[in-house]
């Protein structure tokens, strides 16, 4: 299943991302990749495709093979992607203290926690993620 005619680029990039990001963390974890992305492009004045592809974010949409077909791979998921990307922007979501979230990480994938965990207000965890603010 591809994206609807109504979506753009932005949706593809941010259904790559939650796909990437955080599928096994469900559908309300993807929810909140997609915010993430989407309050800090807005905090910055970027674009969502910026912030997706900028150098040592978001690892899975920087890796994935140029010219692949996300829904060849899985359709299901690459389907409950882009669902979530078309209800966050709807407002579909409540995130609940993790409103306003900018940052995130996973303490299993990663080594350590990045340096600016330390100094941007934690705001929640969901599942396997940690999320924060802006100071």
């Amino acid at each position: 299943q591809g994206v609807s005619s109504a979506a753009s680029d932005v949706y593809k990039r941010q259904a790559l991302t939650a796909l990437t990001e955080a599928r096994a963390e469900g559908e309300h974890g993807m929810a909140l990749v997609v915010h993430t992305v989407l309050n800090r492009a807005k905090t910055r004045k970027t674009s969502v495709c910026k912030i997706a592809y900028a150098p040592s974010q978001f690892h899975g949409v920087l890796n994935w093979p140029k010219g692949r077909n996300p829904s060849a791979k899985n359709p299901d998921a690459w389907a409950l992607a882009v669902r979530v990307v078309n209800q966050v922007y709807a407002g579909a979501y409540d995130f609940g203290s993790c409103t306003g979230a900018e940052y995130f990480y996973a303490p299993k994938v990663v080594r350590r926690p990045p340096g600016w965990s330390s100094r941007l207000p934690y705001l929640c965890q969901y599942r396997g993620h940690r999320f924060y603010g802006v100071a």
